[in-house]
């Protein structure tokens, strides 16, 4: 059963720069928010979450208990990617 643990890191956001591209990101929740951040992308275009054909750990729950699906804010940037994460 998840249990709220703010000093537990969130894993799998990736931020877009400006090209597109994506990059890791770092995420903590502030409330009822969640800020996504990467030092060197100022101005992110994009966040998604949980990209990966079988993405582990991920720990993102509302308060009963359902994990967020994966997702993210710019479809039109996700792109076929045959090597795509396994985790």
């Amino acid at each position: 059963e998840p249990k709220e643990d703010p000093t537990m890191p969130l894993k799998h956001f990736e931020l877009a720069d400006q090209a597109g591209a994506w990059h890791p990101a770092d995420a903590t929740i502030d409330g009822a928010t969640v800020i996504v951040r990467n030092e060197r992308l100022p101005r992110p275009t994009a966040v998604r979450y949980a990209y990966a054909i079988n993405p582990q750990q991920c720990r993102l729950y509302n308060r009963d208990g359902l994990s967020a699906s994966p997702f993210c804010s710019h479809p039109e940037l996700l792109k076929f990617e045959p090597d795509l994460p396994r985790e």
